[in-house]
């Protein structure tokens, strides 16, 4: 089985004060998946959500953080 690996992309955001934003995303078959979530960078756990992304060739251009 395949392991799931998430990237963490560098996003820009730009709403001013807490909580901060945190994306990322990871390759599956026939594109990818996308996660997005609120909080501090040690805990989300202000809300998040998960969504697909159709990208066949896995094409997106992102620049990726370091964790």
């Amino acid at each position: 089985m395949a392991k799931l690996v998430w990237e963490w992309i560098d996003d820009d955001w730009t709403h001013g004060g807490k909580p901060d934003g945190f994306t990322y995303r990871a390759k599956v078959p026939g594109g990818w998946l996308i996660s997005v979530w609120a909080g501090t960078p040690e805990k989300h756990g202000l809300g998040g959500g998960l969504t697909f992304l159709a990208d066949p060739n896995h094409s997106w251009p992102v620049t990726l953080r370091e964790k």
